[in-house]
């Protein structure tokens, strides 16, 4: 009998510590700021994903914040948003975009969509979330982000991370490169036939292929490609540890 006493008392006190129930509350906010020397923009997102889409302004930064916080009420949930930031910082010709969190908690989320200039050299430093770039016309670097998903990029690119399903959509400009090397994910890039640039894609346990293109190939295997596509003017190097690559036409 005492022992029983024992085991209830135990679980009420289990119970009674037990949580309330959390509810997801969002949060939008924008706004913008007017660049005069700025021609680089580095970005680090440690509480979620970051957006990136170019525009015809030359100018003018747009920034959007879509904070996600669990809370028990409202007003909890309020005061959680306030401790999500947005901060910039310029240094010399580069414009730093941190956003980040006050406080060490979890439930907190906060994903960023810049709208940034055309011409803007764009660096991606760290991102908790997927990272996703829709027509860029600039130099683009990513590193220590989980995915990738490039839309219409313009210009050349370098890229380090990446765990998942990356995809790549670009048109390489006249000696550009694409270089990506990520440790696990699948690759996928997709060019215009019209495109010159040498091709060497490598995976150490997934298989290489292509669709719809016509490279001159040097030396291929099931994980393995190097060859020219066109007149090999700009350079295409693909390599990833756990994954399978695949390059076909746009």
């Amino acid at each position: 009998m005492l022992l029983f006493f024992v085991i209830l008392m135990i679980g009420c006190k289990d119970n009674s510590s037990q949580s309330p129930d959390l509810t997801t509350y969002t949060n939008k906010s924008y706004g913008g700021m007017r660049l005069v020397n700025e021609k680089v923009l580095v970005v680090r997102n440690t509480n979620g994903l970051v957006n990136i889409q170019g525009a015809a302004s030359t100018d003018t930064l747009m920034w959007y914040l879509f904070k996600s916080v669990q809370a028990e009420t409202q007003v909890k949930g309020d005061e959680k948003f306030s401790y999500l930031k947005l901060s910039t910082q310029a240094v010399g010709d580069t414009l730093f975009v941190d956003v980040y969190s006050t406080v060490h908690e979890s439930n907190l989320n906060c994903g960023v969509t810049l709208t940034v200039p055309s011409g803007f050299v764009c660096k991606i430093e760290e991102a908790v979330g997927n990272v996703n770039v829709t027509d860029l016309d600039s130099l683009l670097i990513i590193e220590n982000a989980p995915v990738f998903d490039l839309k219409r990029h313009n210009g050349s690119c370098q890229i380090s991370g990446g765990t998942g399903n990356n995809s790549l959509e670009l048109s390489l400009p006249e000696n550009g490169y694409c270089r990506v090397k990520i440790s696990g994910g699948n690759i996928l890039l997709k060019i215009p036939a019209s495109a010159s640039a040498s091709v060497y894609a490598k995976s150490l346990n997934g298989v290489v292929s292509q669709k719809g293109l016509t490279i001159a190939v040097d030396e291929q295997s099931s994980g393995f490609l190097s060859g020219k596509l066109g007149s090999g003017n700009g350079e295409i190097r693909l390599e990833t540890s756990q994954g399978n690559i695949q390059i076909e036409n746009l």
